[in-house]
């Protein structure tokens, strides 16, 4: 039983908050999700040409920065 509590706690963690509830997602968590799909199918592209091509990968190191900032969270400080 308690087994169980804590393995339904575990996945109900891992489920972002804007998604919790599978019914009714809210018009903000389906922006987010396709912001993420966007960015990471840029993210791959960016990667492929950097791999292939031989000419002007600074386009690419470019992209792949932008979305590295978009990703990671802004810095706060905490008193």
């Amino acid at each position: 039983m308690l087994e169980e509590k804590e393995e339904v706690e575990e996945k109900i963690w891992l489920i972002s908050d804007c998604c919790r509830n599978k019914n009714n997602l809210t018009k903000s968590c389906i922006k987010y999700i396709i912001q993420v799909l966007i960015l990471t199918i840029v993210l791959l592209f960016s990667l492929i040409q950097i791999s292939i091509t031989n000419n002007n990968k600074e386009i690419y190191f470019s992209l792949i920065s932008t979305i590295i900032g978009i990703f990671l969270p802004s810095p706060q400080m905490h008193e």
